[in-house]
Order: C-alpha cells, then sequence, then structure tokens
C-alpha cells in the first residue's frame, strides 16, 4: 500500500487450515516495488511467525507500507545520470528517473563590463566578467519523477563597485560602475564604459601653415578615469613664445611663465569643462612695445627708495652749522675778562718802578717805523703785560685793543706806533710827568 496517497499497491491472498502457518512471503513483493522506486516503510506480516487463526467468518489482513523514494540532491552534489542504478551494489536499487536531467540546483546571475572606444565601438581594454551565485536543494520522487526544491539563497547577492581603469590619454564616461543587488530572476546585465580622446592645446604658428605645439591634457593626477588633469600638473611643456606676437585663446590671453625671461613661453590655459574639446591658441600681432611689459615694470622697484636716500642727508647738514655758532661768541668773551683786570695790577707799581717806562719809551720810536705799514695795530697789544695772550685774538675784533689805551692814560712809555703829532704829544706829557715825580721826590727828602 502507497502511505503517501493512501493508495493500494497490490492484494495476495492465502488460503489455509486454522493452526498451521502461514506460508507467504512478502520479500519479493518489496523488492519488486524497490525497484520500482518505493521505501519500504513497514510491514505487519512476519514470515513463519503468523498462522491461520481460529475464526472463519473473518479474514486475517496484513499490512506492508510503502512510500514513493525521495533523494535530495544538494548544490555540491554531482548531478545523477538518469536511468542509472541509485546503488550499485544493492541488487533491488531503483533506477535516476528521467527528470534528474532537468535538475537545476545552482545558477549565476552574470554582469559583463565592455570598455569601448566610442567612436570605432573597438575596445580598449578586455572586458571584466562577475557574477553573484545562487543555490538550492532538489528532491527527486523515484515514482513520479517529480522535482522538488527549496528556495534559491547567495551567499554574496551583490554585485560590488568596479572601478574604471585608467587609461593614458583617455576619459571615461564613468569613474565606476555600480554596486548592484541581483535577483535570481535577473538576466544578464551588461555594462558598457565608453572612453574618448582627451582633449588638447593646440598652437597654431601665424607665419607658417603648421603647429607650433599639440599637448595633450593629462590624465587627472587623483586617478580619477573620468576626468582630466590639471594646467599645472608638472612635467606639461609650455607654449612657444614668439616676439613681435602675443598668444591667445578665444577667451584669456596666455600668461608668461617668467615676464623677466619670456624665451621659457606661455604657461598652459585651464582645460575646458568638456575635457574632449581642443584648445586653439593663436598668435595676434602687437606692437614693438607691448612684447616688452616686462621693462616697463622693472624701473618700478628703484623709484620707491630713491626719494628716500636724498632726504637723509639733508637732516645732518641743518645740524651741523648750528654746533659752530654756539662757540663762536664765546670764544670772544673770554680776551675780554683779562682786558678789564689788567689795567688794574700795573696801576700800584707805577711809582715803585719809575724807570721801566723810559725802557720802551726810547726803543717804541724805532720799532713802529719798520712794521707800520704791515701791521700798525699789534704793538699797542704787545704793551701789556701779557702781549702773546691777546695777540691771537687781536685780528678777529680790532676794537679790543682800544679799550686798555683808555685805561692806562697815566702811562705814558706805551706809545703810538706811528709818528703821529698826538704820540709827540703823548711823550712830552710824559716827560712832564716824569720831572713832577722827581720833584716830588725832592720836596719830600
Amino acid at each position: 500500500m502507497d502511505i503517501s496517497e493512501n493508495k493500494l499497491l497490490k492484494e495476495d491472498t492465502v488460503t489455509g487450515e486454522s493452526g498451521y502457518p502461514i506460508e507467504y512471503s512478502t520479500l519479493k513483493t518489496i523488492s519488486d516495488y524497490k525497484r520500482q522506486g518505493y521505501d519500504l516503510v513497514s510491514s505487519d506480516y512476519d514470515r513463519g511467525l503468523q498462522y491461520f487463526d481460529q475464526d472463519s467468518k473473518t479474514d486475517q489482513i496484513f499490512k506492508v507500507a510503502l512510500t514513493p523514494r525521495l533523494e535530495f540532491i544538494y548544490p555540491e552534489d554531482r548531478i545523477p545520470t538518469a536511468h542509472k542504478k541509485v546503488d550499485e551494489d544493492v541488487q533491488d536499487s531503483p533506477l535516476w528517473p528521467a527528470s534528474v536531467s532537468k535538475i537545476v540546483n545552482k545558477k549565476s546571475i552574470d554582469r559583463n563590463i565592455s570598455y569601448l572606444d566610442f567612436v570605432t565601438h573597438d575596445k580598449v581594454v578586455a572586458d571584466r566578467n562577475d557574477q553573484v551565485d545562487f543555490k538550492r536543494v532538489a528532491k527527486v520522487d523515484f515514482v513520479r519523477g517529480d522535482l522538488y526544491y527549496r528556495d534559491w539563497t547567495s551567499d554574496q547577492p551583490n554585485l560590488s563597485k568596479v572601478a574604471t581603469p585608467l587609461l593614458k590619454g583617455l576619459v571615461a564616461d564613468k569613474e565606476a560602475v555600480a554596486e548592484k543587488t541581483v535577483a535570481v530572476t535577473d538576466p544578464v546585465i551588461r555594462e558598457i564604459v565608453y572612453y574618448k580622446q582627451l582633449g588638447k592645446w593646440i598652437a597654431i604658428s601665424p607665419t607658417a601653415n603648421e603647429n607650433l605645439a599639440l599637448i595633450q591634457y593629462p590624465n587627472d593626477q587623483d586617478g580619477n578615469p573620468a576626468k582630466a588633469g590639471l594646467a599645472s600638473n608638472p612635467g606639461l611643456r609650455t607654449i612657444p613664445y614668439l616676439k613681435g606676437y602675443k598668444a591667445v585663446t578665444s577667451a584669456i590671453d596666455l600668461v608668461l611663465k617668467d615676464s623677466s625671461h619670456p624665451e621659457l613661453g606661455y604657461l598652459l590655459p585651464e582645460v575646458p569643462e568638456d575635457f574632449t574639446k581642443d584648445t586653439v591658441i593663436h598668435y595676434l600681432p602687437v606692437k614693438a612695445t607691448e612684447p616688452e611689459p616686462p621693462r616697463g615694470d622693472q624701473p618700478k622697484t628703484p623709484e620707491a627708495p630713491t626719494p628716500e636716500e636724498p632726504k637723509h642727508p639733508e637732516v645732518p647738514t641743518v645740524d651741523q652749522p648750528k654746533d659752530p655758532e654756539k662757540p663762536t661768541p664765546e670764544d670772544p668773551k673770554q680776551p675780554d675778562m683779562p682786558t678789564v683786570e689788567q689795567p688794574k695790577t700795573p696801576a700800584s707799581p707805577v711809582p715803585e718802578e719809575p724807570k721801566r717806562p723810559e725802557v720802551p719809551a726810547v726803543a717804541q720810536p724805532k720799532d713802529p717805523e719798520k712794521p707800520s705799514p704791515k701791521e700798525p695795530k699789534q704793538p699797542e697789544v704787545s704793551t701789556a703785560e701779557q702781549p702773546k695772550t691777546p695777540a691771537s685774538p687781536a685780528p678777529e675784533e680790532p676794537k679790543h685793543p682800544e679799550t686798555p689805551i683808555i685805561s692806562e692814560t697815566k702811562e705814558a712809555g706805551k706809545l703810538p706806533e706811528t709818528a703821529s703829532h698826538d704820540s709827540i704829544l703823548l711823550v712830552v706829557g710824559f716827560l712832564s710827568a716824569l720831572s713832577g715825580i722827581l720833584l716830588f721826590k725832592g720836596k719830600k727828602d
């Protein structure tokens, strides 16, 4: 009996006398059903132990339970071959049903990434293939040939992000292929990354039909395949400099790399937003003075310190003349002090030494005759007790010696250097005074 469907498969009847053993074997029938794909579940009949009972009115019933054989096919297992024995060493082993050839317990969802030239569609780099693997367990019904499956599972159901390769001189339309969660029912996933040629800086000669420079935009310095690099990237050349011309694009004038050395060329202009678009550079003629802007800028540097330098010497020029003005009035005052004090000193010794004026009286009239034409005023200063000290200031201030002449009127011995009428009168006065003194002495005696 097939207990899976509660279906009677076969019924055998055996008759005999009460009390005698039942002579019947289920082994052959069970073996036949095993070959058909059944498994024995249980059996109420046990040969050699069963006897006919004493009740003739009620039949004895023995039940043998069978069920279709089920086999699980795991993804790790090899798919069985149809119509081949399951167990080669077992005599009543069933054959694999034809349906096993249709078992699908493993599946992969593929993603193919192609890297193509945008214009020619040729491959610029090898394709990349990724996949997500799914698996499930299959179950085979040997009697009916049916296949049963458990749900699909995957250890990693996501397709990871894939960075686009960086190719020199090319720019891609995407930086990377994005991550994607995959379902087992998805078809093959196809991704295409297109590459285009990076643009160029093209400098066109103004005099000939040729390019002076052809420099391709650099790749991104940070490794982004979907971007171009900067014009300031190291290792890039400059745009040539032509005397008498200036280099321009459609938007800007180019800037010299070094204004003091124009032969080093122009700095590259910025890369446009469209990395595939060329930047064309033309040369426009300029006036002869225009290509020398650095020479006009250079003289401005010394102009700043030039006004500062002449101002520094003007400051000490004002201070220097003031310094000599202060000692100038101080020096002439010094000889005035002794000039007033000196006349008082000879006043007391005049009566004690009357003979002293007689000596210069005779010698002085001869001396003025010689120096009178050269230095008429010097002998007046020499009559004083210190003739050498006032001799130095005498030429600076000639009026100073006149003061002692007035203060020493009693000293007739000081004769003027010139033989004038006044000098004779002074001599006569002196002699009269001398005679008076002699007379005075005579009376006293």
